[in-house]
Parts: structure tokens; sequence; C-alpha cells
């Protein structure tokens, strides 16, 4: 099976840590996984960005700017983290992700949370 693989230094929460990540986004794969049901759930993604993984558009949300304002990317594939990232002070959501198998009949969605840097005073 062939997926697209994304290199990226940000920071991948699967509910037990959180590490930088070099990953596979192949659905039906040992990771947790999103539904679109559940990311339907995430009433403060319902005005962003839904993009398919083939979309340049992705590293819009993917790839943190070269903005002093922002420090992290934090990419969530479960609910129950999307939900408790979306309360973090500074967490701020940007759009989602979804991830395509090769013949495109299953998707898993990433969500997408960058952190805003905190203030130095």
């Amino acid at each position: 099976m062939k997926g697209l693989c994304i290199r990226a230094e940000a920071t991948v929460e699967f509910g037990l840590s959180s590490s930088n990540f070099t990953t596979s986004h192949l659905p039906n794969s040992e990771l947790p996984t999103m539904t679109d049901s559940e990311y339907a759930e995430l009433e403060s993604f319902i005005d962003l960005p839904l993009y398919d993984d083939d979309d340049p558009r992705c590293s819009s949300i993917d790839t943190l700017p070269q903005e002093p304002d922002f420090e992290d990317v934090r990419e969530v594939v479960e609910i129950s983290v999307a939900h408790t990232t979306g309360r973090q002070d500074g967490m701020e959501p940007q759009g989602a992700i979804r991830h395509w198998n090769s013949d495109r009949t299953k998707s898993n969605i990433y969500v997408y949370f960058w952190r805003r840097r905190q203030s130095s005073f």
C-alpha cells in the first residue's frame, strides 16, 4: 500500500505522549484515527478548512508560518485529545487534513492547532 508521507517538525498527540515526528499517514494503520463524524463534533473547526491530503493548501495549516506570534504546530488524531488541546491557553485551531488510503475508500482526519507564543513579560 502506498500513502502520503509527511516530514514535519511538529508535535503529534496520540493521547499518551507527544514528540517530533516523521510519519506516514495511512488509514487502517496502527495509529489512532479521527472519523468524519467525530470531526463534525469539533465546533471550533466548523468554519476552518478541511483539505484532502493531495491539496497543495495543506501546508497552510500543517506548517508554521514565519511569524513571531506562533511557536509550535500540534497535530491531533484523536477526538478526546482535540477537545483537550482546544481548551489549552494559546492553542488556536487552524484546520484539518483528510488523509486517504491508496484507493481513496477510507480516510482519517488530522486536526491542527498552532500554539501562540507566550509574552515574556
